[in-house]
């Protein structure tokens, strides 16, 4: 179509389908009606070229029901889109940005825009569906789009496990034809029920078995944790002579412990870490001029506020990106009293493809052996 024509075409397409839409609904008004429009078109709206508030009123539709979709990929930085959008949102539409993901994102327009829903593209959810370890990527994702205002919805769900995907990332909204495929207003809707609630059931089930899996891995840690505290708490120096050797370690379900190390009551370490060298990660050399992390200040860091804030029980953090070695790790911490001195003692876990991706850990603080 050529571009002068399309504009006109797509305001066509509009006005058949409020006319559609209020045909189907009855008069209905607790639906939406998702229009996708492209820049022509939005524009002639904007500037009085085509009234779409007079279209609404002659469908007997009210602003609120519609809600325009722009494909990402065509918002640009002129003025005029931004002006456009502000028209549609006066006018009492919901504004959602389609496609998000599909090519290069740009979260400066969703700040600037602040629409009220972002389609992720269906190759997001493919790729965390096959991808190792992107899981905890795309509820990180999702939850900057909630602090933006946005609702997310996840397009193009075709099978249950990227069903699951978008549920484990606290997505809002889903479509798909793993849910229902396109049908006649004259058809009864395909959408079944019962496979929503079966699905939320495998859900259930998936993190029940997710959340015992990790907490078997976390336990043998918290032992030793537990038994290290006593030990300092005994009066013995923290230094390399207390730690078990790597082979001791290992016997025990440990081989994942990356290093333990001390932080005082203001958030500074003390000291260096004690790391333990065979269980570094590959990815150590990588940082090496960050590794020295003696009197850093570890505040800001969640499981130091939480040991803090609760005395003598051991914390769990969720996932993070370590900064000593790249690696995602966890950490377990406990605030003890040493001499009338508070100290957390850390110490960090490898957590690299542990499969429990999310961003918190459903785990139950421990009491610290006295």
């Amino acid at each position: 179509v050529h571009a002068g024509v399309s504009g006109d075409l797509d305001i066509i397409c509009h006005t058949l389908h409020a006319y559609n839409f209020q045909q189907i609904t009855q008069q209905n008004n607790n639906q939406w009606l998702f229009l996708n429009i492209i820049p022509s078109s939005i524009l002639h709206y904007s500037v009085g070229v085509m009234n779409f508030e007079e279209i609404l009123s002659k469908a007997g539709i009210d602003a609120h029901q519609i809600v325009i979709e722009i494909l990402e990929n065509d918002i640009t930085n002129d003025p005029r889109i931004d002006d456009a959008i502000s028209y549609f949102k006066q006018l009492g539409c919901k504004i959602a940005i389609d496609d998000f993901g599909a090519g290069h994102s740009n979260f400066e327009r969703l700040w600037r825009l602040e629409p009220d829903m972002v389609k992720l593209d269906r190759s997001i959810i493919t790729r965390t569906t096959h991808g190792n370890g992107l899981n905890f990527s795309l509820s990180k994702l999702v939850a900057l789009l909630h602090e933006a205002g946005s609702l997310v919805v996840a397009e193009g769900i075709e099978t249950q496990e990227e069903a699951l995907v978008a549920l484990d990332a606290d997505v809002d909204l889903v479509q798909g034809y793993y849910f229902a495929k396109p049908f006649l207003a004259d058809e009864n809707s395909q959408l079944d029920d019962n496979k929503c609630e079966y699905l939320h059931g495998v859900f259930r089930k998936k993190v029940e078995e997710e959340t015992k899996n990790t907490n078997l891995n976390i336990m043998p840690y918290v032992n030793y944790l537990n038994s290290f505290l006593s030990v300092v708490k005994a009066g013995v120096k923290i230094d390399n002579r207390i730690i078990a050797n790597n082979d001791i370690l290992k016997s025990q379900g440990l081989e994942n412990l990356l290093r333990i190390y001390t932080i005082d009551e203001e958030g500074y370490q003390l000291g260096a870490n004690i790391n333990l060298a065979a269980n570094s990660h590959n990815s150590l050399r990588k940082l090496s001029p960050l590794t020295n992390t003696s009197n850093s200040n570890w505040y800001y860091r969640p499981y130091f506020r939480k040991a803090i804030s609760s005395p003598n029980t051991i914390q769990c953090s969720g996932p993070y990106l370590s900064v000593t070695d790249a690696a995602m790790c966890l950490t377990l911490s406990a605030a003890i009293n040493i001499e009338g001195k508070v100290m957390v003692v850390c110490c960090d876990i490898d957590w690299e493809n542990k499969g429990d991706s999310g961003s918190e850990i459903n785990f139950t603080p421990q009491a610290v052996i006295a």
